[in-house]
């Protein structure tokens, strides 16, 4: 068959040429021209009739009792020939038709010349209207003929994808036989091999236990028993390969495109499965040939000459075990390419059924016929539920005690469960309402307590009664229509909690009362009703266009209601955005409201343009998003209560509470945020039921780990991703070791500058160690790193002196410690508290409430001044001149006196090593000058303070005492004539 159609293509091919080869110039075929063209067109129509017989007589071929590797081996030969030939029909097609497209144009041509050259009125006419006419008669034959080809080409296109079919059906008959034959001689043999092999262990085990051998036979049994061990789990192993060949064959050369998709996707998933026996079976294997060959290493060595038999059974093993690899190499192909067809047919199917359009029935004229089927619907629906009820009540008459006891059972477990949850409820809203103000995660779950309060009854009765249908036996429809009346009774009472809720626990104004609960009930109860209809329509019809009109109507019916719902959420939003825009959990619940009239919107749409089952794909997809996007919303907001509470009682109840809040549960919380974000993506993806070979997915990945440089396979966008997210957790890591260790590990260390240098240390250290971890971990060789650290040595030479001088600094600020976050400092013209010392600046904050950021580098370098270094206690020296008249004895113990005052009052230290003090200093043309000088600690007292209340303290005393604070003055006298002498005044009396 193969040959005739060979031939075939080859006559067609000449024709095609010679057709091509008629019309050089422009002018028609001649007639003996076409006179041949019909001749081999009615050979080759012949030949197809008799290519026709051939092909039944094929179909009715009787499958051989014996098939071999090479008839298989010759029918895929036939396959791939037959597959290229069609390719080359339809280039030919392709040709055929491009000649007739010429040749009707050139018909066209030659009719409207004829048609000038028939005008009376025109003198064109010389004889040549009877050549055009015979030009167009030719041209319109050959156009015939052409169309004759054409239709024959068809003809031979079905014979040959006919062929193709029989030869596909052929192959799969034949590959199972083989299969089948193949199989059973290797169970056989395997049987035979395995009974020998046991027979061999349990007879050299009655030796060794009933017999009592010398050193060396002991030896040898044994290592033979490890050998006849590793043997029968080989064979066993061997067995269970063949056995996945088998079906890896048969998969690989099914026809897939005839099965459903949920059947190729069962496929998928057995192939899946096959794919992790394969991965872990490679491993095993080596494992344990590594060490029988180290066992009989040890035997060798033992032993000095083993047994010929041991080593003839040992190179069996060796022997076994390359067969299994190469086995595990070929079905690890066969595995890829089983796959890769299973996946392509999938998303083939998968594309077409999602783009499957809804069109009312498709035929105008049936729209009468399809309008009364689906009026008569409805009555459908309510018989089916009277025989469902019907149902039901003759299977409880016949239920047997123990079903009726294990429902009863159900049923009070059920209901005190209820009793206890809504106690347990009514106890955490009377906690919340008692609450004058409330944080949105603990109103989040005030909200969710009442909705649980209300909906747990409703959700109890339908899980009895779902038990109650589940226990009774009756099977589908009738158990799913019973089970649907008490689900479409939550559909409706959630939404209308839910309003009410919103309300009642402020998460919406009270004024949006009635825009808000009536509209939902409306739509929860219609959107039900329909739902409803829709499901039964897919348990009870059998016309798919009925059902599809029902899931029509529940599409824009939910396009009608996106719009309400936009407005009500919206409000709501609008609502609370006033008091929690800035908390993380509304953050998060924001953006879930607004995903569900988008979701609506988005399903209604699309259900109304009639690709229906997108539209409810994306219904499925978006409702299991927003389920357990709630649930991990309300998670979080449980954990942000919990860990609230839980720090306010750490801090009132314990020494460490500070430790424990910033050290424990903080990290703690951010440690199962999140875990519990991670868990909700697993959920996500199994509740899809994506994996890597899902087509998104696997072409996602391909993308992610296409290497960026063509030499270097690890650079790569997925690792380059995955270091970032390292890294981000050793960022977050460090900080966290930095504040345990700072509190808790270096927590006796009574000096806090040696904690800070220690912790920093400490985070230092783990980021850096993190850090070439996470190289590590993501496949990059840290050696590459000598080169970039010489390049970085350059670097550093020329460019990066700065940065790096800074950074060194920094390291030896925090090694000799010459200043400590807290100390109070002088450098250049900024004096202020030092508040971070960082790995290239130190930032002061000055008593300006200013922050001067300077290098490090200008506190190694230069000088300046630490005022609390040392200790944080520094000397302030007044000096203080009083008039000559006073005893300064006396003076002195008055200003003794007031420092003394101020001491005890606080605003001065006194101390033995810290001491105050007044001495007579000096004379000046003022007076005796008085030293006054005393300590202040710089953590506790203000410099300047401390300074103005010595100051105004001193000079209360000398005005309270009469003491002259002496200042510059000059006396002058003018004598009333020239000759009188100057005279002093008379001096005063003394105080």
């Amino acid at each position: 068959m193969r040959r005739f159609i060979l031939a075939l293509f080859l006559t067609l091919a000449a024709t095609l040429i010679r057709a091509q080869g008629l019309d050089n110039a422009g002018n028609a075929p001649s007639a003996a021209q076409l006179d041949q063209l019909e001749q081999s067109i009615n050979a080759n129509e012949a030949r197809n009739r008799d290519w026709q017989r051939d092909l039944d007589e094929l179909d009715e071929d009787s499958l051989p009792a014996t098939i071999s590797e090479n008839n298989l081996a010759a029918i895929r030969v036939a396959l791939e020939q037959t597959q290229s030939d069609l390719t080359a029909l339809n280039n030919t097609q392709a040709s055929v038709a491009q000649e007739i497209e010429a040749a009707r144009k050139r018909s066209d041509a030659l009719s409207a010349l004829l048609q000038k050259q028939s005008n009376p009125l025109l003198d064109n006419d010389d004889g040549h209207s009877a050549q055009t006419r015979e030009q167009l008669t030719l041209s319109q034959r050959h156009l015939q003929l052409l169309q004759r080809q054409k239709h024959i080409l068809a003809q031979t296109e079905t014979i040959g994808n006919r062929q193709k079919a029989l030869l596909e059906a052929r192959y799969q008959r034949y590959n199972e036989r083989y299969l089948e034959t193949r199989q059973t001689t290797a169970d056989q043999t395997h049987s035979d091999r395995l009974n020998q092999l046991q027979a061999r262990r349990q007879e050299l085990n009655d030796r060794l236990d009933h017999n009592k051998p010398d050193r060396n036979t002991r030896l040898d049994h044994n290592n033979e028993l490890a050998l006849i061990n590793t043997q029968i789990y080989y064979t066993q192993i061997e067995n269970e390969l063949l056995a996945q060949e088998a079906r890896l064959q048969e998969i690989q050369y099914a026809d897939l495109t005839s099965l459903s998709l949920e059947r190729i996707d069962r496929i998928r998933a057995e192939l899946a499965a096959a794919q992790a026996r394969l991965d872990a079976l490679t491993p095993q294997i080596d494992n344990d040939q590594h060490l029988i060959s180290q066992q009989n290493e040890l035997y060798t060595r033992q032993r000095g000459t083993p047994l010929d038999a041991n080593k003839t059974r040992q190179q069996a093993v060796n022997k076994q075990y390359q067969q299994l690899k190469t086995l595990i190499a070929n079905n690890t192909l066969s595995l890829k390419t089983s796959r890769d067809i299973a996946d392509r047919q999938y998303s083939q199917l998968a594309k077409a059924q999602l783009t499957q359009q809804y069109r009312f029935g498709g035929d105008p004229a049936a729209l009468a016929q399809h309008g009364a089927a689906f009026l008569k619907s409805a009555g459908a629906f309510l018989g089916q539920y009277i025989v469902a009820v019907e149902t039901l009540y003759h299977s409880l008459r016949t239920l047997p005690t123990l079903k009726w006891l294990t429902i009863a059972s159900a049923a009070i477990g059920f209901i005190a469960a209820t009793i206890a949850i809504i106690n347990l409820m009514n106890r955490a809203i009377r906690r919340y309402a008692g609450q004058k103000r409330l944080t949105f995660p603990a109103r989040l779950l005030y909200f969710l307590s009442k909705m649980l309060k209300n909906n747990l009854p409703y959700l109890t009765a339908y899980s009895i009664i779902h038990i109650t249908i589940r226990t009774s036996g009756i099977t589908a429809p009738a158990s799913d229509m019973l089970a649907l009346i008490p689900a479409l009774l939550l559909f409706n009472t959630i939404p209308y909690y839910a309003a009410r809720n919103l309300i009642h626990t402020e998460l919406i104004a009270a004024p949006e009362k009635q825009r808000i609960i009536r509209p939902t009930i409306i739509y929860a109860a219609v959107g039900s009703l329909l739902y409803g209809l829709v499901c039964m329509a897919e348990w009870i019809l059998d016309d798919q266009v009925i059902t599809d009109t029902y899931r029509w109507i529940f599409a824009l019916y939910n396009l009608l209601a996106a719009v309400p719902i936009w407005r009500a959420t919206s409000r709501s939003i609008a609502h609370m955005n006033g008091y929690y825009r800035d908390q993380p959990s509304y953050r998060s619940l924001r953006l879930l409201i607004r995903t569900i009239p988008l979701g609506v919107a988005a399903f209604g749409i699309v259900g109304t343009l009639g690709y229906l089952n997108l539209a409810w794909n994306i219904a499925r997809h978006l409702l299991i998003f927003v389920l357990y996007a709630s649930l991990w919303i309300a998670f979080t907001a449980l954990l942000k209560d919990s860990a609230r509470r839980a720090k306010h009682y750490a801090l009132r109840h314990t020494t460490n509470g500070v430790f424990w809040a910033q050290d424990i549960i903080n990290p703690a919380n951010t440690i199962l945020t999140y875990a519990s974000l991670i868990l909700l993506l697993r959920l996500l993806q199994y509740s899809y039921g994506w994996n890597e070979h899902t087509p998104v997915i696997q072409e996602t990945l391909t993308l992610l780990n296409t290497p960026i440089a063509k030499n270097d396979s690890h650079l790569t966008l997925l690792n380059i991703l995955l270091m970032g997210i390292l890294i981000y957790i050793i960022y977050r890591i460090g900080g966290w070791i930095k504040s345990l260790s700072y509190r808790w590990i270096y927590g006796k260390i009574a000096d806090l500058g040696i904690r800070n240098s220690l912790a920093v240390f400490s985070q230092y250290a783990a980021v850096t160690l993190g850090f070439f971890l996470a190289l590590r971990v993501i496949g990059i060789d840290l050696t590459a790193f000598t080169v970039f650290a010489g390049a970085l040595g350059v670097g550093i030479g020329f460019g990066m002196q700065t940065i790096a001088n800074n950074f060194i600094s920094g390291i030896l600020l925090l090694i000799e410690r010459p200043l400590r976050n807290g100390d109070i400092i002088t450098v250049g013209n900024y004096e202020g508290t030092v508040e971070r010392i960082g790995m290239r600046s130190l930032t002061i904050t000055t008593f300006d409430n200013e922050s001067v950021i300077l290098p490090n580098s200008d506190f190694v370098t230069s000088a300046f001044k630490n005022w609390s270094h040392q200790d944080p206690i520094t000397r302030t020296v007044l000096y203080l001149d009083l008039g000559y008249r006073h005893d300064p004895e006396h003076t002195r113990q008055l200003l003794l006196a007031t420092l003394r005052e101020l001491a005890e009052e606080g605003h001065i230290v006194d101390s033995n090593e810290h001491d105050y003090g007044v001495f007579a200093y000096d004379y000046s043309d003022r007076g005796i000058t008085y030293r006054v000088q005393y300590h202040v600690h710089m953590q506790n007292h203000h410099r300047l303070t401390s300074r103005h209340l010595v100051i105004e303290r001193l000079w209360q005393t000398c005005r309270m005492h009469g003491i002259d604070i002496a200042y510059p003055k000059r006396d002058n006298y003018y004598p009333l004539e020239t000759d009188q002498p100057a005279r002093l005044p008379a001096p005063r009396k003394p105080v």
